[in-house]
């Protein structure tokens, strides 16, 4: 499921993918785009038999050299959220189908994670809108996710009665560490994943003017007057001051609402036969940090002209 650490855990094992083959763990090449194996999970979605054999041989040749050349393989890891698409109501079976054998010579197995539900919506909601630069409101962000959520857990169930035991749901709890879960689950020693952990870039979160500004990325451009590179304010916003008076931490869920919205949801998921999911959203800690809305007059003159002094370092 997206917003789980995926990215904290694809780039690690990316950049450790040396180190874990001395370990016994295989993360492929196949099916990567970059870090993760996001063309794999497209390659199910939107092709046919033949390009999955195709990429299916890939791997398998994969598999065969890897065992061929270094110590004992135990498994390959493949990684990505957008395999969650698969799991919905309709592609579910014949996901499940898939991953069961894909070949006589490969088994496959599945895990998937998921996070609290009212935490991923609040988190993907703030992805979408500034990765799209789409703003949209927030309560139109979770109109659709009440038929998605049933689809899911829909699928999930098929997937479970499909593979039994080869199909593994796990829950993000509150403390959950990608690495120390991974760390575990591969049988690799405590604390392997720390090193190359620590050469991933940061990834600090926007403040609530960054996250306004990224959402309304190119009203902010015609308000400063010049073309502005996205990946450099990115880079800008993440390092430290931009914007006077910000808000580091906020919420975009009104008062009382993220606790409305758990309930509304418990009542899918129980529905579904998911209580220990349900219960996740269960005595939430009361609302700490500040409601925002995406609006763009958190953005003042001021913070207008703080970007056009730093047009030198933003501007393509």
């Amino acid at each position: 499921m997206p917003k789980t650490g995926t990215t904290v855990l694809q780039n690690t094992m990316s950049l450790a993918a040396v180190e874990l083959r001395s370990k016994g763990v295989l993360y492929p090449r196949s099916g990567r785009s970059a870090v993760a194996h996001h063309a794999f999970a497209e390659t199910l979605r939107n092709e046919g038999p033949a390009e999955r054999a195709a990429f299916i041989s890939s791997l398998a040749l994969e598999v065969e050299s890897s065992r061929a050349v270094g110590p004992e393989l135990r498994l390959a890891l493949i990684s990505s959220e957008a395999l969650s698409r698969l799991c919905l109501a309709e592609p579910a079976a014949d996901f499940a189908e898939f991953l069961v054998a894909p070949r006589p010579s490969l088994e496959g197995t599945a895990v998937i994670f998921l996070r609290e539900i009212t935490s991923f919506l609040e988190s993907s909601y703030l992805q979408r809108t500034r990765a799209l630069s789409l703003y949209h409101s927030f309560e139109a962000h979770l109109g659709p996710h009440h038929k998605w959520l049933e689809s899911f857990l829909w699928g999930l169930s098929i997937m479970k009665a499909r593979m039994g035991e080869a199909f593994e749901i796990v829950l993000a709890t509150k403390g959950y560490d990608v690495l120390r879960a991974f760390e575990s689950r591969l049988k690799l020693p405590n604390l392997f994943l720390d090193s190359p952990s620590q050469k991933l870039p940061s990834n600090v979160q926007p403040s609530l003017k960054g996250q306004v500004a990224l959402a309304n990325f190119e009203w902010l451009k015609d308000q400063v007057g010049f073309n502005i590179e996205k990946k450099a304010l990115w880079r800008l916003l993440s390092g430290g001051e931009v914007f006077s008076d910000d808000v580091k931490k906020f919420t975009v869920y009104k008062p009382g609402q993220r606790a409305q919205i758990a309930a509304t949801f418990s009542v899918i998921l129980k529905e579904a036969g998911f209580y220990d999911y349900a219960a996740m959203s269960e005595d939430l800690p009361p609302q700490t940090m500040p409601y925002h809305s995406l609006d763009r007059a958190a953005l003042t003159r001021s913070d207008l002209a703080a970007l056009v002094a730093l047009r030198d370092k933003i501007e393509p």
